[in-house]
């Protein structure tokens, strides 16, 4: 009896704990309390959450018996169709909320739903040992494929550490994932050196920024740019700064809160040199935060026609 008892009282106690879990899980997948600053590999961990809200949530199904009356088979089947349906629910919902609908999200939705039910004793009474491996071995290439995108943020930003003043002068494969759009190209075949290109549209704002750096740089007195402009006609580029400041509070995202200036990029190579001093005192009701840099961006306006630029590499001295 004690002993029935206690095994009761565990299984209580782990299925209070499971719930709380479900409850938490279900407040952060509509809460994006990471904010624009956390780095790149925090992010694609908050992501996964979904695999382990959706193992969770299998596994409290499972435990509460609520799908006993139907065969196995059955069981299974209506847990995935519900993981799918549940999952895009949840993505059509983040609508007007802080976090952003993501395809890729059911993916992990399902993935979390299979690790479960793959891994679960009753699997045995389905299919034999070999089945068993398969069906394991394939969730769990699904795993590997979901962890991925961490892996390499988790490579880049050692990198970028490593590389550090430099901040990017896309020499190692996974640098682009760093910048808000481009493509990585090899301007000259016989050099070993690779360049961001920027493709320009006529929009009213056409460029990209860098997102993912390391974010003090008060121990530096400017940043350089090293761009190519292929075109005859020159180029009036506008190169613009923030801390992380800038995006919280009253006064967030006001354009005399962050660094603003124009630069005019002839034909061929242009170094561009920006006093941090200058940086940091080009705000209007306060001192830019320079242990804390947020993003430095560099776009073109309303150009008449179509263009592209190059960006060699960006870094501190």
């Amino acid at each position: 009896m004690k002993k029935i008892l206690s095994e009761l009282m565990k299984f209580q106690v782990r299925l209070v704990f499971t719930i709380v879990l479900l409850l938490l899980g279900s407040y952060f997948l509509f809460s994006d309390g990471l904010g624009n600053q956390a780095s790149r590999s925090i992010k694609e961990l908050w992501d996964l959450g979904h695999i382990v809200y959706f193992a969770v949530t299998v596994y409290l199904i499972i435990e509460l018996g609520l799908l006993k009356k139907l065969s196995l088979p059955v069981q299974w089947l209506t847990l995935v169709l519900l993981s799918l349906l549940w999952g895009t629910l949840i993505e059509v919902l983040q609508y007007d909320t802080q976090r952003t609908p993501d395809l890729h999200d059911i993916f992990r939705d399902l993935t979390g739903c299979l690790l479960v039910l793959s891994f679960h004793p009753a699997l045995l009474k389905l299919s034999n040992d070999t089945g068993v491996i398969f069906i394991r071995l394939a969730v769990s290439l699904l795993l590997i494929i979901q962890l991925i995108p961490l892996s390499i943020a988790l490579i880049d930003e050692f990198i970028a550490r490593y590389q550090f003043p430099v901040l990017s002068n896309f020499e190692t494969p996974f640098e682009l994932d760093r910048w808000g759009g481009g493509e990585i190209v090899q301007l000259d075949a016989e050099s070993n050196s690779y360049q961001l290109k920027v493709n320009l549209t006529t929009d009213r704002y056409s460029g990209t920024g860098l997102e993912y750096f390391p974010s003090d740089w008060r121990a530096y007195k400017s940043v350089k740019l090293k761009f190519f402009n292929p075109s005859s006609k020159g180029l009036n580029l506008v190169i613009r700064i923030h801390d992380a400041k800038y995006e919280t509070g009253s006064r967030a995202y006001a354009y005399s809160d962050r660094f603003n200036t124009r630069v005019k990029l002839n034909q061929g190579w242009n170094d561009i040199t920006l006093s941090l001093a200058k940086v940091k005192s080009a705000l209007r009701t306060r001192k830019m935060d320079l242990s804390q840099i947020a993003d430095i961006s560099f776009f073109v306006m309303r150009l008449p026609e179509p263009g592209v630029l190059y960006l060699d590499s960006i870094g501190l001295q």
